[in-house]
């Protein structure tokens, strides 16, 4: 999972790798590995990613972020998301 990660960091440019990596300070996001063939679950993916489904912010009450603020993180970013 690792790996896919940084393959994605590694299509940003230097800049947004900074801005990312600024707006996660104190934060975590939460996705699901998919596409690997030595670890299918039941749906069978074409690719292998990272999709998205929540943030948290480490030091709050809440348990994450509302979707919707999310997803425009998530969009910010070009990062794939769960389809709700």
């Amino acid at each position: 999972m690792a790996y896919v990660w940084f393959e994605i960091l590694e299509k940003m440019s230097k800049e947004t790798r900074q801005q990312i990596t600024n707006d996660l300070d104190g934060r975590t996001m939460v996705g699901e590995y998919i596409g690997s063939q030595d670890h299918q679950h039941l749906v069978k993916y074409s690719r292998v990613t990272i999709i998205f489904y929540a943030i948290i912010d480490n030091y709050s009450e809440e348990s994450c972020w509302p979707c919707s603020r999310s997803w425009a993180f998530f969009k910010k970013y070009g990062l794939d998301v769960v389809h709700i």
